[in-house]
């Protein structure tokens, strides 16, 4: 019994419906992401995914070291930390397989997960506000 209700307790953790938000440069839509807001879903990430899709991780709050990354069983892909006001504070482009410890410079709240290169396509420094809604 008490394994089936555990089982349910992480089940209904893991399986929350996934918001889905288009992000938004000045005025130009530069592509849509998942929201990845609870525990489970930032822990997994883009871990043992085949194909990088944007993925928009909202942290419990704002830090430095608290809410670094790893590269481990991912595929190469950009990060881009943002500001609780939701500015850019740093762009790492094409970041490779098994980096141990990628950090922003300074206290973030959000990171973008996108496909490699991404970033450098859609021209995205360190500075940039952006902006996000529900699709």
């Amino acid at each position: 019994m008490v394994l089936k209700q555990l089982s349910l307790l992480f089940y209904s953790m893991w399986v929350k419906a996934v918001e889905v938000v288009s992000v938004v440069k000045g005025k130009r839509v530069l592509f849509q992401a998942r929201v990845a807001d609870s525990f489970l879903t930032r822990v997994k990430g883009l871990m043992f995914s085949r194909e990088v899709t944007p993925l928009l991780f909202v942290f419990e709050r704002e830090a430095r070291v608290k809410n670094s990354i790893h590269s481990f069983f991912c595929q190469p892909f950009d990060a881009v930390f943002l500001t609780s006001e939701r500015v850019v504070s740093d762009v790492f482009v094409n970041v490779p397989c098994f980096k141990p410890f990628i950090a922003p410079s300074r206290d973030v709240k959000y990171l973008l997960e996108l496909p490699a290169f991404t970033a450098k396509q859609e021209e995205l420094k360190q500075g940039d506000v952006l902006r996000w809604k529900s699709v």
